[in-house]
């Protein structure tokens, strides 16, 4: 009875850590394929991840190198891109924590306008030339 039922609890939980994992990689991780399904298989890999003490926030920073990182994105000689299955592998969550794909690429807020106002300047010098 109280045994069953409170399995079947830990069982909607876990699904549902699952479920946020997959949103997050969807927010965080546009320029890849979305994934559009927490699959059987994709359910089994997040569990045995968190299972090897992998939290939350090491999902979102490897989702985070993932997008930021050129050779992950396909930016390649082969064309070959990551994506989320491939994430999930044994192994490879972890090599993408420890930056094994080269660093990552990060525009700050700061660089960002700093660059548009650059922009901005070499337009309004054009055309006063």
């Amino acid at each position: 009875g109280e045994a069953i039922l409170s399995r079947r609890k830990r069982e909607r939980t876990a699904r549902s850590d699952c479920v946020q994992i997959i949103d997050l990689y969807n927010s965080i991780c546009t320029s890849y394929p979305k994934a559009l399904k927490l699959s059987p298989e994709r359910e089994r890999a997040i569990k045995s991840r968190i299972s090897q003490g992998f939290t939350e926030a090491d999902f979102e920073k490897a989702f985070r190198i993932m997008q930021g990182t050129p050779f992950l994105r396909g930016e390649n000689e082969r064309g070959w891109h990551a994506n989320l299955d491939w994430l999930l592998k044994s192994g490879n969550l972890v090599k993408v924590l420890e930056n094994n794909y080269g660093k990552p690429e990060h525009i700050s807020e700061d660089s960002f306008t700093q660059n548009l106002n650059l922009i901005f300047e070499q337009a309004k010098n054009g055309r006063n030339s």
